[in-house]
């Protein structure tokens, strides 16, 4: 059986060996945003009363800061804003402590 070189077998092993490595890095990244700022929070709970309303605005406000930091391609942040500090500051730190810090600030019922 011939291999035939064409411009769609190219592209279609082009593809195959770099695309799925990006888009596993996107998805990996992706995972970050969302449950490093719900570790925060959900870890506070622990140390306060429970408050999901506080729970739920302290996640949001961490994977914002964490897109903001770092921002994903998969979600098409990374074409409408810039990284802050043009990704020098890591993002995973600053989402998991701002959603922590919400959290116990917020006041017990």
């Amino acid at each position: 059986m011939l291999s035939i070189v064409g411009p769609e077998n190219v592209t279609r092993r082009v593809l195959k060996r770099f695309v799925t490595p990006l888009v596993a890095i996107a998805i990996v990244y992706l995972l970050g945003a969302v449950f490093v700022p719900l570790f925060g929070a959900v870890f506070a709970d622990r140390i306060r009363p429970v408050a999901p309303h506080a729970t739920i605005i302290a996640w949001v406000a961490g994977f914002l800061l964490y897109e903001w930091l770092s921002p994903t391609r998969i979600l098409g942040v990374s074409d409408h804003i810039a990284p802050l500090f043009d990704g020098a500051l890591g993002a995973t730190l600053p989402a998991f402590l701002l959603a922590a810090a919400i959290r116990l600030a917020w006041p017990s019922r």
